[in-house]
């Protein structure tokens, strides 16, 4: 395979990024990592006096999504979780639109009428999904403290990834049946699936059906012991990382600690490793070798964000071995997906997507 840069002329979707530094940044680039766009924390107007502290104090960015404007036309906006808050912006001024202040989230989503849906991706079963009516929080209105949500969705742990599908009216959410990091037993991989419901007076104040409409196993219970024997996190439990909708089908892709992994809607079944790559990745090559001291090879581990474009073009984040985070982004394109090359940024990177819709999804708006 060549590695170097061979850029696909057919296509120059630009592409998001978190920047891991103090302060935490959201840069949009090109595919050689030439900047477009860069918003700052900490270094914009319009921030409440109350957000300042949770936005500046840390260096986190865990979620990055690309989303469209309802009531002007083809204006962007960006979703984010930023150190302690979670935000929407508005590409074109890089304003604030909303903000709210949360607790260890990792993922964020619109959904219809105007509310978002925000992670609580801690390790209780009092965690899960907060929902949020934008609708509520005129600009100024919340100045003067954070937004409360409207609707807890609990009995949910360590949730990862969020994705509204827009044919069914379901909340999509990966996290994991039980805490990960051990305190109640062997935990898995889950996949659950919500009802949005219809915009009325009352589903203003519980706009998703709390009981879930689907749940499914990912993957059976398997410790982190090949990758973090011999250090504290030994006895976690695999867990999801990222959710994404594949375009121009009705297939979620799901990230792990351990692996990759395919859920078709339709037929309700999920494909597993190799065979999900081989489909969906042609091309992919693992971060450094991945091998434990028992010799296993975790070839897709630890993919943290993931993102494929309408022609098969991906990229992702994948942290180093024995590390939560990642030096670059991995894009893999050209005829057949058969080229690669690393995107540096200057600091270290978690999420990173293609700043643009995902062909076959319509896009929820946002006025």
């Amino acid at each position: 395979m060549d590695h170097q840069h061979a850029a696909s002329e057919h296509n120059s979707s630009p592409i998001i990024t978190g920047v891991r530094s103090i302060p935490p940044q959201i840069k949009i680039h090109d595919r050689v990592g030439d900047e477009k766009w860069t918003w700052t924390a900490c270094q914009q107007d319009g921030v409440p006096a109350w957000a300042i502290l949770d936005l500046c104090s840390g260096r986190s960015v865990t979620e990055i999504k690309w989303a469209k404007s309802a009531a002007t036309g083809d204006k962007v906006k960006i979703v984010a979780i930023v150190n302690s808050v979670a935000i929407v912006l508005d590409y074109a001024d890089s304003k604030l639109d909303f903000i709210t202040r949360i607790t260890n989230s990792h993922t964020l989503e619109l959904l219809p009428d105007n509310f978002l849906a925000v992670a609580t991706s801690g390790n209780t079963q009092n965690d899960g999904i907060a929902i949020y009516d934008m609708k509520a929080y005129k600009p100024n209105f919340f100045q003067f403290s954070s937004p409360e949500p409207v609707q807890n969705i609990t009995g949910f742990p360590a949730v990862h990834g969020l994705v509204f599908d827009p044919h069914s009216h379901k909340l999509w959410a990966a996290g994991n049946d039980k805490s990960p990091d051990g305190n109640e037993g062997p935990s898995r991989p889950f996949l659950k699936a919500y009802a949005f419901n219809d915009s009325t007076a009352a589903s203003r104040q519980q706009p998703v059906n709390p009981n879930a409409v689907h749940a499914f196993n990912i993957s059976e219970p398997v410790q982190l012991d090949v990758e973090w024997k011999g250090t504290q996190f030994h006895s976690w439990w695999n867990g999801a990382h990222d959710l994404i909708p594949v375009p121009n089908t009705r297939t979620l892709l799901i990230t792990s600690d351990l692996d990759v992994h395919a859920f078709d809607i339709e037929a309700s079944n999920f494909r597993h490793g190799k065979d999900v790559a081989s489909q969906f990745l042609p091309g992919f090559v693992p971060v450094g070798e991945r091998i434990g001291m028992d010799g296993q090879k975790l070839p897709r581990s630890d993919i943290k964000g993931i993102s494929i474009n309408a022609t098969g073009d991906y990229l992702y984040v994948q942290s180093k071995w024995k590390d939560w985070f990642a030096d670059n982004v991995r894009i893999v394109e050209g005829e057949n997906q058969n080229t690669y090359h690393d995107v540096k940024i200057s600091q270290k990177v978690y999420k990173s997507r293609w700043f643009e819709g995902v062909a076959g999804w319509s896009s929820v708006t946002h006025p």
